[in-house]
């Protein structure tokens, strides 16, 4: 009886290594990155086929491209980084300035989700321009008078915050989350 369970758990093992790594590939595509990498442990094949372009491509945004060339390092970026699992991996690390350094784009590691980050100075904030409730510092670390801080003068209440954002930086027929983040 040993004999015979362990004939059929060879099987399955035989079943899962003759599949071509492009299948392996699609199944991998129905799952996200986190589970790719888990996935990589199964076989030397799963292993392949989760460290291939064509897996970590469908993980990265479709506009990619787009948005890249929005930075300065973008060209770099693409130039330098060996695979797309690379580039995916740069992306959920470092973030990049785009838009004339008003926003940065990353990648949020566990989902491929995209995250911009806002200028303070690009948006419109009331009474930003009254010393009474806000004071723009330049932070002594920056290089660039791009970088500002709220001093904390004065009582900070009712603040209306506005900002227009391209309706091209959200996947059109897909709901994305934003928040707001206060430093």
């Amino acid at each position: 009886m040993a004999t015979e369970m362990k004939t059929e758990s060879e099987e399955e093992k035989n079943k899962i290594d003759v599949l071509p790594e492009e299948c392996i590939a699609n199944i991998l595509l129905l799952t996200d990155p986190v589970d790719s990498c888990k996935f990589s442990i199964v076989s030397k094949d799963f292993c392949s086929a989760s460290e291939s372009d064509i897996v970590w491509e469908h993980f990265l945004p479709s506009d990619l491209i787009s948005i890249i060339s929005e930075s300065q390092s973008g060209s770099s970026l693409l130039a330098t980084s060996p695979s797309k699992k690379s580039l995916y991996l740069t992306l959920s690390d470092n973030p990049i300035i785009i838009d004339n350094g008003k926003k940065s784009f990353q990648l949020e590691k566990q989902s491929g989700k995209k995250i911009y980050m806002l200028s303070a100075r690009d948006l419109s904030i009331t009474w930003g321009d009254t010393p009474t409730y806000w004071n723009w510092i330049i932070l002594p670390e920056s290089s660039t008078d791009t970088q500002y801080r709220y001093s904390g003068r004065g009582a900070l209440t009712d603040v209306e915050l506005e900002d227009s954002v391209e309706a091209s930086l959200f996947t059109l027929l897909h709901f994305e989350p934003v928040s707001l983040v206060f430093l």
